[in-house]
């Protein structure tokens, strides 16, 4: 098996979590949601995205940020990741890409910035999330991308027109 992140030899995947489950690299330690995205990348956003594209992430994984600076530097692009706190101390992006401290709420980069903008199982955890729906929406470029993942409980779910209605704001 090889880790689709890290591309390194993987004779098992770690367990990890609660409850535990098998999933994590014992290399880079990227979990089934990061190699996923890995491989997205790779077979689709990359190819979709403009030459030297500015990629925006909302509460990255610290443990794997140089894989995903690596991953989305791969067509000269710039990788930002932000979060509400420093993470990790002593990894240090190279350039150009950037790890800055800013709240999702309150964005600190001028409107139509980024080509992509990514925000893995983080919203559930943020206040106001509307707030930083409207905010990845600001900064995100007129064609440009957003994939968001959010953790939630099963249950019944919204037609995308019934979503609207509710949310006239955000459509």
């Amino acid at each position: 098996m090889t880790c689709a992140l890290c591309g390194r030899a993987v004779a098992a995947f770690e367990t990890y979590g609660i409850p535990p489950r098998a999933g994590r690299c014992p290399h880079c330690g990227s979990k089934w949601r990061h190699r996923a995205l890995a491989l997205l990348a790779r077979e689709t956003l990359l190819a979709r995205l403009p030459a030297g594209a500015e990629i925006l992430e909302v509460g990255p994984t610290s443990g794997i940020l140089l894989e995903l600076a690596a991953l989305w530097g791969a067509g000269g692009g710039r990788y930002t990741a932000v979060d509400v706190r420093e993470l990790r101390l002593g990894v240090r992006l190279p350039a150009p890409h950037r790890f800055m401290v800013m709240d999702a709420r309150a964005l600190a980069f001028p409107d139509a910035s980024f080509d992509l903008v990514l925000c893995g199982n983080m919203l559930s955890f943020v206040d106001e999330d509307r707030a930083a729906l409207a905010e990845f929406k600001r900064v995100l470029k007129p064609g440009g991308l957003a994939l968001l993942s959010v953790h939630r409980e099963k249950g019944p779910t919204l037609s995308a027109g019934e979503w609207s209605r509710r949310h006239p704001r955000m459509a």
